[in-house]
């Protein structure tokens, strides 16, 4: 998985902020408009490390795994 796949794995089971969502989007925006393309830019793997330090420091469940859960225990 590259790191944009990554992003977009974390963005799906996670329920991150729209603050942290839009400051994301911006970043990469940005990237892209400076004609960059390589889904495994050092910078996209920075963007990886910051939404992983939000999910660390905030405590953030997997919602993939409660639906998970939740679906093993019915």
């Amino acid at each position: 998985m590259n790191a944009i796949e990554t992003i977009n794995d974390l963005i799906n089971r996670y329920k991150f902020s729209e603050e942290d969502l839009l400051d994301i989007r911006l970043r990469i925006g940005d990237w892209l408009m400076s004609n960059n393309n390589n889904p495994d830019d050092p910078y996209i793997w920075q963007q990886v490390r910051f939404l992983k330090n939000i999910i660390n420091l905030r405590g953030l469940t997997d919602e993939k795994m409660v639906q998970k859960n939740r679906v093993n225990t019915i």
